[in-house]
């Protein structure tokens, strides 16, 4: 059951872009090419693309092949997404089938290799942990050995040995590992057997202190090591999440407009937020505004859309709108890049400010 603020959704995007257009009841050329071409239209402006992998998942329904291919970024999804929505509500183009297939094999592939540098990346990780557990063990073992040479050399008297795991801060851990490995020496040195008590006769009266020494390490209790407190800088409270339609409640912009012969409609402004790209266009003075976000997307306050690189960003007048236009809304990643240069009108700063004159054509 759908929340109001889902309903909410439903409602301004049906208001934006229709509904969802379904497959023609009645299948002629004519029907199937419009329904394609509405769909796809459809499917590229009104659907995000997290959704459209999401159909192409259920297009799979394999549960090992879409675990491989969920690790592919959803912006990958957009043409395959749509592709397999069609597909499973029924309309089975065969060509569209055949590239259902090459997307299946392609992001399966992709995904494949993906999953595998993760669990080599995670290997290597673990490696890494061991190798620095196992440096950190031989360098506690070291200054045990070290301590030992003390004692029969006669530097030092009494070793106390729950203060020597605390102040270098020894796990239970490498507590055991010290224990297990000195477990032998230990009993050498105790031992009344004759064989042992004439191959360590040469240690005389630090013999005794020694054993004490190692009975306290073999046979103590571990010793509990904490931590020193850390005061821990206070983290930034989270901002509250704002309702997306409070944002944009503001919002002055053309719902939609007709330029040259091609009726072009607003993208939902709620996309704007977060985004990286926004493309303006006011049709009352024919101005192209491109925006490009700061770090962490554009914002919406009033009527004006904030934080963005005043030095990427840019306005100029268009000659021949209908053409440009066009471009901007249907056009790829490529021509949105050269666009602007291409225009031989003279650029003006962007304000970010929106109006009833100004239609959002794009946003990435």
């Amino acid at each position: 059951m759908k929340t109001k603020h889902e309903d909410r959704l439903s409602s301004v995007e049906e208001a934006l872009y229709g509904r969802e257009p379904m497959p023609p009841q009645v299948t002629s050329d004519e029907n199937l090419a419009t329904y394609l071409r509405e769909a796809m239209h459809y499917y590229t402006y009104a659907v995000s693309s997290g959704q459209k992998k999401q159909w192409f998942l259920d297009y799979v329904d394999n549960t090992k092949e879409s675990d491989a291919i969920s690790h592919i970024d959803d912006s990958f999804f957009a043409v395959a997404g749509a592709l397999a929505r069609i597909w499973c509500l029924g309309t089975r183009v065969p060509k569209h089938g055949i590239k259902l297939q090459e997307y299946r094999l392609k992001f399966l592939k992709e995904g494949m290799e993906i999953e595998k540098q993760k669990q080599e990346k995670k290997k290597l990780a673990d490696l890494a942990k061991e190798k620095a557990k196992l440096a950190e063990t031989n360098d506690l073992l070291s200054k045990v050995d070290i301590i030992i040479d003390d004692i029969i050399s006669g530097k030092v008297k009494e070793v106390d040995v729950p203060l020597f795991f605390k102040t270098n801060k020894v796990s239970e851990e490498n507590q055991k590992n010290i224990k297990e490995k000195f477990k032998s020496l230990y009993a050498e040195l105790s031992s009344s057997g004759e064989e042992m008590v004439e191959a360590y006769a040469y240690l005389g009266k630090t013999k005794k202190k020694l054993v004490s020494f190692l009975n306290n390490l073999v046979n103590g209790l571990l010793v509990e090591v904490k931590s020193p407190r850390t005061i821990r800088p206070r983290k930034p409270r989270k901002k509250r999440a704002v309702n997306p339609d409070k944002v944009v409640a503001k919002l002055q912009y053309c719902l939609s407009t007709k330029i040259g012969k091609t009726e072009i409609k607003s993208i939902d402004p709620r996309k704007v937020l977060g985004s990286k790209e926004v493309w303006v266009y006011n049709t009352k003075y024919r101005s192209l505004a491109k925006m490009v976000a700061k770090d962490g997307g554009f914002t919406i306050k009033g009527t004006t859309i904030h934080n963005f690189d005043e030095d990427q960003s840019m306005t100029k007048k268009l000659r021949k709108p209908d053409e440009v236009v066009h471009e901007v809304v249907n056009g790829g990643k490529v021509y949105l890049r050269k666009v602007m240069d291409s225009l031989t009108t003279k650029p003006a700063k962007t304000t970010g400010r929106m109006n009833k004159e100004a239609i959002i054509l794009r946003v990435t």
